[in-house]
């Protein structure tokens, strides 16, 4: 009974999955009850995950960029909501990048890591920055460290499409 409920639950969640969940349920999934996830048809491959991140990178991170971009141009946006917008951004576009480099996907404070390895260290200190709000200090950005953090989420494009 219980893989019947199982089963029915992942039948459910299965209709609004994009290939992103669909790579971590196969990669790093855990069998509870029923068959091995292994011997599921998990039909997704890295180029579909790849795929996937590059388009939501061009349809969702481009448009968010700009638009917040707009926002403190013209000062539509609080200091915290800024502060929330640099980490949300900073990580969630190294999170993108670690992806279409490396086929996995990370937590944002592991892409936050990983970026300082593997990004420019010109970009280190507002990396640092978004590292640290993750821990629920407040960043109490300057002009300069959101200049540096849009700068930054442009980049990231460039630096991904290297990899495609």
């Amino acid at each position: 009974m219980l893989y019947k409920t199982i089963r029915a639950c992942f039948t459910i969640i299965a209709v609004n999955c994009d290939p992103n969940t669909w790579w971590i349920l196969k990669s790093s999934g855990i069998t509870i009850a029923g068959p091995e996830i292994k011997s599921l048809p998990i039909n997704v491959s890295e180029q579909d995950l790849v795929y996937y991140v590059s388009e939501n990178m061009n349809e969702y991170w481009a448009p968010r960029v700009s638009r917040i971009e707009d926002a403190v141009e013209y000062t539509l946006l609080q200091d915290s909501e800024i502060d929330a917008e640099i980490e949300w951004c900073i990580l969630g576009l190294l999170r993108q990048f670690y992806t279409i480099r490396e086929q996995k996907v990370i937590s944002k404070a592991g892409a936050g890591h990983y970026g300082l390895k593997h990004i420019p260290i010109k970009w280190h200190p507002i990396i640092n920055k978004s590292l640290h709000k993750e821990v629920k200090a407040p960043l109490n950005s300057s002009k300069e460290q959101i200049e540096s953090a849009i700068e930054l989420s442009k980049q990231s494009f460039l630096l991904a499409i290297r990899f495609l």
